[in-house]
């Protein structure tokens, strides 16, 4: 039997730019409803659902005008369906840079902050990221953007951190410098306000060893600028080095969630990718973890999720969450189609799970294929790696994608770059209404001030700075062409992207 849904709008309220919607819905369930204005799938936010049975939300608006105001419930088990096509400038790069797998988050400052591992173009693509990656972060006002690069979060020199000295892994008994840090999965608990850093950690004492020492590892800060306190620990425990077991080759890329129990205790679930050998076989599938702990260690499964009998590679790069009392994950289908059936190249599959262990296709199989849904037209890629999701209350709002510009394989040294595509479920019941704001300014933007700052920028050169003072240039002057570029551009993106360069050139 089809469930049934309605939502209905109540009242609208505004005052000071904050616009107050209330309403009622039935058939809600687990399910929320998403609140959204002109129909822009960057200006939405998810309602709060109130003891009496009705709902609440707020959004911010900066002008007068008139506002059309959609409350919706949506369904968001059908990735095809609910990838939005992209600004062609929803993209991150950075001047020099190889940039890789990003996740973003969204602080208390009301800014995004973007995670993400990047290491020098002069080196090459692989197999130099497992020697030389590096986690920046980069800041915007807006969670589409665009981002501009602040400095460093984990690096060898450790110089946003709370150590003094590099940290040590214990290796079955051998310290090792942990100095490579690759592939960040960021996640702000809800239980403690802090901010905790999952990467894949890497040790160059001996190089020798260094990918086969790939471990997870953690960092919590206060705020994901940092400074970063690094677990001198695994995440997952110690796993086992003997040759036979499934986790022995390596063990990286960590999605981890945060699930709110009915009693109101917390539990930390992680999935992640590791390769060995297993049932005779090499294998390089994902496992997880459980634990009551953001830190760790995790309980780890004994055996190997997700794995395709008929392939040793079977899925890698999973993103997890929960949404609708289900637990989801993305993968990267390495069949190239047992999972998905789509047999032209490499996509994404999805998977769920009821009980965080047992896990299964989706009747909604095919995420994706590696298409980019620019605006301008869908670009191919070969490799459209880290999917990442940016999730507000259980929604997804928009996913993150590692490829190159040309859609061309990295490993033959074409430019990498992180990828940004909104996402919007399916409407399952709607209203609308409208508001006419009359107490604000008129949107009335002035670029004049940016476009002066842009031509000063654009006259430095590369002695004028060191090299990371020259990254931070080279992001804010890209932030500043987009946002000149744009017709629609908001006061307050364009003074945030003023500033950044003010502050660059002081």
């Amino acid at each position: 039997m089809k469930e049934k849904y309605s939502v209905k709008i109540n009242s609208i309220t505004e005052k000071d730019g904050i616009v107050s919607v209330a309403g009622t819905s039935e058939g809600l369930g687990l399910r929320k409803v998403e609140v959204i204005i002109d129909g822009d799938v960057n200006r939405r936010c998810v309602a709060k659902n109130n003891a009496d049975g009705t709902w609440s939300a707020e959004l911010k608006v900066d002008y007068n005008g008139k506002y059309s105001v959609e409350a919706s419930i949506r369904d968001y088990s059908d990735f095809n369906k609910i990838r939005r096509t992209t600004n062609d400038d929803n993209y991150f790069m950075l001047d020099g840079s190889n940039v890789w797998g990003a996740t973003v988050t969204k602080h208390t400052d009301g800014l995004y902050y973007m995670l993400f591992a990047h290491w020098d173009t002069h080196i090459s693509f692989s197999p130099d990221w497992y020697y030389f990656s590096e986690i920046g972060y980069a800041v915007a006002n807006k969670l589409e953007g665009p981002y501009i690069y602040k400095g460093k979060a984990l690096d060898p020199s450790y110089c946003n951190t709370t150590h003094s000295e590099p940290v040590k892994w214990n290796y079955a008994g051998e310290e090792a410098t942990l100095d490579v840090f690759h592939n960040p999965t960021v996640m702000k608990s809800e239980k403690d306000g802090k901010y905790y850093l999952y990467f894949a950690g890497m040790s160059l004492d001996d190089m020798s060893k260094s990918h086969s020492r790939s471990r997870v590892g953690v960092a919590y800060a206060d705020s994901p600028a940092g400074p970063w306190t690094v677990m001198d620990k695994f995440l997952l425990g110690d796993l086992s080095l003997e040759a036979g077991d499934w986790e022995s080759g390596f063990c990286a890329n960590p999605s981890v969630t945060e699930i709110k129990r009915e009693d109101g205790s917390y539990v930390y679930y992680a999935i992640y990718k590791a390769a060995g050998v297993y049932e005779g076989q090499n294998i390089c599938a994902t496992g997880y973890g459980v634990s009551d702990s953001p830190l760790g260690p995790y309980k780890r499964s004994k055996a190997p999720i997700m794995r395709d009998t008929k392939v040793g590679f079977s899925v890698e790069d999973c993103y997890v969450w929960r949404n609708n009392g289900k637990f989801f994950a993305l993968a990267k289908d390495m069949t190239k189609g047992n999972w998905t059936g789509h047999k032209d190249g490499y996509s994404y599959a999805l998977f769920e799970s009821e009980d965080e262990v047992s896990w299964k296709l989706s009747d909604n199989k095919l995420a994706f294929i590696n298409e980019i849904p620019w605006k301008k037209g869908t670009q191919k890629a070969q490799y459209y790696e880290r999917s990442q999701l940016y999730i507000e209350d259980g929604i997804p709002f928009m996913i993150f994608n590692a490829t190159t510009i040309n859609g061309l394989s990295p490993y033959l040294n074409n430019q990498p770059y992180n990828v940004r595509v909104p996402l919007l479920g399916e409407r399952l019941a709607a209203c609308f209404d409208e508001i006419t704001v009359s107490d604000l300014k008129d949107n009335l933007s002035d670029k004049t001030e940016l476009s002066e700052l842009l031509l000063k920028a654009q006259k430095m050169s590369y002695e004028d700075l060191n090299r990371e003072e020259w990254k931070k240039l080279k992001s804010a002057v890209c932030a500043a062409k987009m946002i000149i570029a744009r017709e629609s551009a908001e006061q307050k993106e364009i003074d945030f992207v003023s500033d950044a360069l003010k502050e660059i050139l002081k």
